[in-house]
């Protein structure tokens, strides 16, 4: 029997990767998602069920290039009109509303939702830089609501729960509950043989991976010009997952280096193909570089290489070092050459690449399996359904 029921809303970054750790609670708790119109996930794959309403965000992304000529004239990000049309509808007889960060306007609304009836707000806040997002008048004011009367938080690193308490949550309120991935997918595996020949990877190359948005921030010329200093290593190769604004400068660089012959590009890669494309790596890159607004909050890709039991480089960006622990290995921020020397370094030490790999593996099944995961999500879901509702006005 279901213990009630939860409405789960991401607007539009309700994705497969960020559902796998609430499927698990199926049929203790009776699951509803809410996304927005134009999503770019695919949908289909979330195993509970998931409706996307009419919101504002959805009808101006239908003007195109007009929508840019908005955005810039009257700063309406696409972001700022994710509310929803009969949210009410949708969330009424619900035990629980979870909703992503402290600042949407859908934030707003569940807020006001909350206020009215005998229901649990809990917020699911990824944000750890203290104050960002807080550059509008209405998101300081839903985050001041939220603060108010939201019943529990659940962020994933202790980096994000000192962002909260900083901003006025209260820190009696917020857990610490890391992302999930299905480990029996995600897993130690012999390289793919279809993918590595459409790759034109040699089952003896070494590969290393960067996968995410190409973007300065994400490191990406930082591994780019990693791997042009280690073009001696016999047969290595980077694979570059993803697709971003810097795609047209980093084809330019890779010309530039004259590495055409050692860059293999796959585009944005489908999650049930990614335990495909992390056993063709040797190694695994995230040399992410934080800025002023922004720094690695969590760094899926890390748990998920991880879970494959890869060989882990990473920067110490956000949340980082917290995820990878002592399962990898780490170079300064934006540093090319130490990256470099560190690919050399397990290149040329494979009992030290195998122990990371182990490391990297147990870690995974320790920290970040869905199952997990799910179960400290229930826990937590489970105390807030116990309490008595508690009237904040």
């Amino acid at each position: 029997m279901s213990a009630g029921r939860v409405v789960i809303i991401r607007a539009d970054w309700m994705c497969k990767r960020d559902s796998l750790y609430y499927e698990p609670l199926m049929g203790r708790y009776d699951l509803l998602g809410v996304s927005v119109r134009r999503s770019k996930h695919d949908l289909s794959l979330i195993d509970f069920p998931v409706v996307t309403p009419w919101s504002p965000d959805s009808a101006l992304a239908r003007l195109g290039i007009f929508q840019r000529i908005i955005d810039k004239a009257f700063h309406l990000r696409s972001e700022n009109l994710m509310w929803f049309g009969g949210f009410e509808n949708i969330c009424r007889g619900a035990a629980i509303l979870d909703v992503a960060e402290t600042f949407h306007p859908f934030c707003a609304q569940a807020v006001r939702f909350r206020q009215n009836n005998p229901i649990k707000l809990v917020v699911r806040a990824h944000e750890n830089i203290p104050f960002a997002h807080h550059n509008l008048g209405f998101r300081r004011k839903t985050k001041r609501a939220i603060f108010k009367w939201a019943d529990a938080y659940i962020t994933c690193s202790k980096l994000g729960k000192t962002a909260l308490v900083l901003e006025g949550a209260p820190a009696d309120k917020i857990h610490v509950i890391p992302i999930g991935a299905d480990l029996s997918v995600l897993k130690p595996a012999a390289k793919d043989k279809e993918l590595s020949c459409r790759l034109g990877i040699e089952q003896n190359d070494f590969v290393l991976l960067f996968a995410g948005r190409i973007t300065w921030e994400k490191g990406i010329f930082t591994a780019l010009y990693a791997a042009a200093l280690c073009r001696e290593i016999p047969g290595m190769k980077l694979i570059i997952a993803g697709d971003g604004p810097e795609m047209p400068m980093l084809h330019k660089r890779i010309a530039e280096l004259s590495l055409e012959d050692k860059v293999r590009f796959t585009g944005r890669v489908p999650i049930d193909q990614m335990p495909k494309l992390y056993s063709t790596a040797d190694v695994v890159v995230v040399p992410s570089i934080s800025t002023a607004k922004w720094q690695e909050q969590f760094g899926a890709v890390i748990m998920e290489a991880m879970a494959c039991g890869k060989g882990l480089i990473v920067s110490d960006s956000g949340s980082i070092p917290e995820v990878a622990g002592d399962a990898a290995l780490y170079v300064p921020q934006g540093s090319h050459t130490a990256l470099a020397d560190t690919i050399m370094h397990l290149y040329s030490n494979k009992d030290i690449l195998a122990d990371l790999a182990k490391r990297a593996r147990t870690r995974a099944q320790e920290l970040y399996d869905k199952n997990k995961v799910a179960g400290q999500i229930g826990q937590l879901y489970d105390s807030l359904l116990n309490e008595t509702t508690t009237d904040n006005s």
